[in-house]
């Protein structure tokens, strides 16, 4: 076939192209005389058609060769190569790409007598766009109104681009733009800070935070740990600053002024006497706002030779003051005599006695104050919404730190509503005191779990009772039976968040549940079932 060219094409072996006759007749014999001309085989075209070249995976392309030609003949085979995975020997294949990555697809045709051609085009296959992350700081911490705040987004990422936009929304209505603002504050209050960060291919990232407009500045409360206080010369006097606190911000510097002339900053401090005599150890402590508080501990060295100077009066009591959203912000203030305080810090502190942490729990000395707490927790009247609302304000009140330095056992809640910091003991057992004042119709046990799978006990929660519309509410949550009695479980240690009543965020099964204090009861040989949603 000549295609409408006048020739046809042959393959590698050629053909008989062109053919003409010659008849002669001789002696009656017909001679005939054949000539032949022989053209090589033109190779075919290869031509790649896709629907779509770039794309974020999976990646569905669908090829078409069929544009392909052969100029003297027919394409009479296709072989596809993808880049990846298995070929294909179709006319308009379909391949699906699952990875990131640039493929190069070639498509070889072959015409009816061998000869071939190729053809190649790239695919991009695009990684999906990941989110930026927000994160932001803030100086002052806690400032007065009309005080100029300084809001810093440097630290914010985007990993697979760069940050186009920066926007901010300071809580009272007011909104900004930039890496860097400034803003103040007109009136009282606790505000929600939110940045949106904004990349480059318009994914957006958020982070959240409260800062603190207070209305007056109140000075820090400095208090005093010291090893001894009667030693001899010679002898080496340890100081600390543990359970020291800002009601409202927090403590910048320490300084100590040691009596005899020697001064140091920071804690802990140490220092030694080299004559004898009474002397009286200063701790100055100043916040964040600028305020100083001073207190003093009287120390004795060898024998004096004048009657000791006497401390000064402590302050009848400790004013201190809690800010936590529940619903909305919420505040309390309380204020805990320094003899209670006094009381506790001399307790036993061993937990493996026989009532366990029942002790820390049912001691009688503090039962006014809980109920006062509880009293300013009440909420509706209500039981249930009452030891929600006391969750988030222990989380909120306490900051967790584990073991902090001078408390390698567990405190009494008038310890830790002091101090504001705590580990998970502490805190559980703050959250157990308040549900317990509500009488035989409470319940709270604090539970030694294993929370890395290890068999090994290394976190302490609350079970805390719940009433039936609890369960109806939230049949999904983490909720256990034990003695024919429905309890969720509590997350007290987790500074400063929120964490609702029966979110477990470690997942805790049957086999990881160590022991069972019964606080109430002072047992701690209980078994929990766990309750399975319906």
């Amino acid at each position: 076939m000549n295609r409408g060219t006048g020739h046809t094409h042959s393959g590698a072996h050629h053909s008989l192209a062109r053919c003409g006759a010659i008849a002669g007749l001789s002696l009656s014999v017909l001679v005939l005389l054949t000539g032949c001309i022989f053209a090589p085989n033109l190779p075919p075209t290869a031509r790649i058609l896709a629907d779509v070249l770039e794309g974020q995976p999976p990646l569905t392309v669908q090829f078409d060769g069929t544009q392909s030609t052969d100029e003297d003949g027919i394409v009479s085979s296709y072989q596809w190569s993808f880049g990846e995975g298995l070929p294909s020997q179709a006319m308009r294949p379909k391949h699906v790409y699952m990875l990131p990555g640039e493929y190069t697809v070639m498509l070889t045709v072959t015409d009816h007598d061998g000869a071939s051609n190729s053809a190649a085009i790239t695919v991009k296959v695009i990684a999906p766009n990941s989110a930026p992350v927000a994160v932001f700081s803030y100086t002052p911490t806690a400032v007065l109104p009309q005080e100029t705040v300084q809001f810093d987004a440097s630290e914010s990422l985007d990993g697979d681009g760069w940050i186009t936009t920066y926007q901010w929304e300071f809580g009272d209505g007011a909104v900004a733009e930039g890496q860097s603002v400034d803003h103040p504050y007109a009136t009282p209050g606790s505000y929600t800070v939110v940045l949106r960060v904004v990349d480059d291919d318009g994914a957006i990232g958020t982070r959240q935070s409260e800062i603190l407009v207070i209305d007056t500045n109140q000075a820090p409360q400095p208090r005093i740990e010291v090893s001894s206080k009667a030693l001899d010369p010679g002898d080496s006097l340890l100081c600390s600053a543990n359970g020291s606190f800002d009601p409202d911000g927090e403590i910048v510097s320490y300084e100590w002024d040691f009596g005899d002339g020697t001064r140091t900053q920071g804690t802990p401090a140490s220092h030694t006497y080299a004559a004898e005599g009474t002397y009286r150890v200063t701790l100055t402590a100043t916040d964040d706002l600028g305020a100083k508080q001073s207190a003093v501990q009287t120390i004795s060295v060898g024998t004096p030779t004048a009657p000791p100077i006497p401390d000064p009066d402590p302050s009848d009591s400790i004013l201190c003051k809690y800010t936590w959203n529940y619903g909305g912000t919420r505040s309390l203030s309380l204020s805990i005599p320094q003899s209670l305080a006094d009381y506790y810090r001399g307790l036993s502190r061993d937990v493996w006695s026989e009532d366990g942490y029942s002790r820390f729990v049912l001691d009688p000395k503090d039962d006014a104050l809980m109920i006062q707490l509880r009293d300013a927790l009440l909420l509706n009247n209500s039981y249930q919404a009452t030891i929600e609302n006391a969750l988030a304000f222990v989380q909120k009140a306490v900051s967790y730190q584990l073991d902090p330095a001078g408390f390698e056992y567990p405190r009494y809640p008038v310890e830790t509503l002091i101090d504001r910091v705590g580990d998970c003991e502490d805190s559980a057992i703050l959250y157990a005191s308040i549900v317990r004042t509500f009488g035989y119709s409470a319940g709270a046990l604090l539970v030694s779990v294993d929370t890395d799978g290890d068999q090994v006990m290394d976190h302490i929660v609350v079970f805390v009772r719940v009433a039936d519309c609890f369960i109806e509410a939230h049949p999904d949550r983490s909720l256990w039976t034990i003695s024919g009695k429905t309890y969720a479980f509590a997350e007290t240690a987790i500074s400063g968040g929120y964490l609702a009543l029966g979110i477990d965020p470690w997942g805790i099964e049957q086999e990881d549940i160590h022991d069972i204090w019964d606080v109430g009861g002072s047992t701690h040989a209980l078994n929990a079932t766990r309750l399975i949603a319906p």
